[in-house]
């Protein structure tokens, strides 16, 4: 989770770690489902100003869950095409 503080809004960074996994799924995360293994991404701050305790009103935090929403169904749609 990083933040841009030009429009003063926190947001998804995927770093260049978890960028591969994200785009290839079928290669690096399906294998591990298939043996049963649960796959589980957290969500960290990322030293910005962005922990938790910087979310002084609900609205920043809900901009931040859309964000979060949004990007999971992007990346649902993405692994089902």
């Amino acid at each position: 989770m990083n933040y841009d503080a030009k429009k003063g809004k926190r947001y998804l960074f995927f770093n260049d770690k978890l960028q591969p996994i994200l785009k290839d799924p079928d290669k690096y995360i399906k294998p591990l489902r298939d043996r049963g293994i649960k796959v589980i991404v957290d969500i960290l701050p990322n030293h910005q100003g962005v922990g938790y305790y910087n979310f002084k009103t609900t609205k920043k935090l809900l901009n931040l869950l859309v964000n979060v929403n949004n990007t999971l169904i992007n990346m649902v749609l993405m692994a089902t095409i």
